[in-house]
């Protein structure tokens, strides 16, 4: 059973019902965080009050009553209503907490998700600038010049692959050494056609 102002009028004291009041749909989401706190632990002690309260008095009534469940009495009837009332409005104001720590909580939860963007975009930015810088440097040509041993190498190779027999100087002294056994033959066929002449 949902209370309303008329019925918790009638059973409420004047201020416990600005209690109750507090506690309706009208008036909680109204209320600063530590006035709902407040609120909250004012509604509750009454609650709880009121609970023990029945409690003692169904032992009282058990005893006097011989009754198990001690519930009869009109005082024992209000006082049950009155822990109903206050339980309802603690629920309320509760739910109006938790409602309320709810929203704390998505926008902290959010923050990490762009910080984690910015950093992200942050991180891309500086690796494509670091990529920009690394294309424009000059790369290192290499030495287009070769050494100038072109023609030393292709005379010292040509050299290498002739014998020794087919080299220039070679072949000079190949000559003059041929030249030498027909000068001398040619001498001495002089000297005997002289000596048949003189005969």
């Amino acid at each position: 059973m949902a209370w309303n102002r008329i019925q918790a009028a009638r059973l409420l004291s004047t201020k416990e019902m600005a209690l109750f009041e507090s506690s309706l749909s009208d008036q909680a989401p109204q209320m600063a965080d530590k006035e709902l706190q407040a609120t909250i632990r004012r509604t509750r002690n009454e609650r709880d009050k009121y609970q023990d309260l029945l409690r003692r008095q169904r032992v009282s009534t058990r005893e006097r009553s011989g009754t198990k469940s001690g519930r009869s009495g009109v005082a024992n009837a209000r006082t049950d209503q009155k822990v109903q009332v206050f339980s309802e409005a603690l629920g309320r104001l509760e739910k109006q907490q938790a409602q309320r720590e709810r929203h704390s909580e998505k926008p902290a939860a959010s923050k990490p998700g762009r910080k984690t963007t910015v950093r992200s975009a942050v991180r891309l930015a500086v690796e494509s600038k670091a990529r920009s810088r690394t294309s424009d440097k000059p790369q290192a040509s290499r030495s287009s010049k070769a050494p100038s041993d072109g023609p030393r190498s292709a005379a010292a190779s040509k050299a290498a692959t002739q014998s020794p027999a087919t080299t220039p100087h070679a072949k000079r002294a190949q000559a003059m050494g041929q030249q030498r056994p027909l000068a001398h033959v040619s001498s001495r066929g002089r000297q005997q056609q002289a000596k048949r002449d003189s005969k």
